[in-house]
């Protein structure tokens, strides 16, 4: 399995200003500037069918060198046929002691979302 990908990951903050006003930030759990080297892949017919089923809607399986990841964190990836895309994350599959990896399937997110501001963190940093 090559990671030959470079993704993004991100989880939507929502707290008030100053003046009470409700802000939306885009907080990334990696410096600015820096990626995450994934292995990813489309589900197969199969496991989309499978996965309707338990009522999951699971369209990309990402596989990553093991990170503090939830549910309620979503994946940038870029490809050059497809141009940016964002999948929420829908189920994080246990980690794999023998080569330090998880695998994340998450769903394709057709709305489009907007962010009054963009936060990095730092490595292995809390949000």
């Amino acid at each position: 399995m090559r990671f030959d990908k470079s993704i993004k990951i991100f989880k939507i903050i929502v707290s008030k200003d100053e003046e009470g006003n409700e802000l939306i930030s885009k907080t990334y759990i990696h410096p600015q500037g820096t990626t995450i080297k994934a292995y990813f892949r489309t589900a197969s017919e199969k496991e989309i069918n499978q996965n309707r089923q338990s009522e999951l809607d699971v369209e990309g399986k990402f596989t990553i060198i093991r990170r503090a990841i939830t549910n309620d964190m979503f994946i940038e990836i870029y490809s050059k046929i497809y141009g940016e895309r964002i999948y929420q994350v829908k189920g994080i599959d246990g980690y794999n002691e023998r080569d330090r990896t998880i695998e994340v399937t998450g769903r394709l997110v057709t709305q489009e979302l907007y962010f009054d501001e963009i936060v990095y963190s730092d490595w292995g940093g809390s949000i």
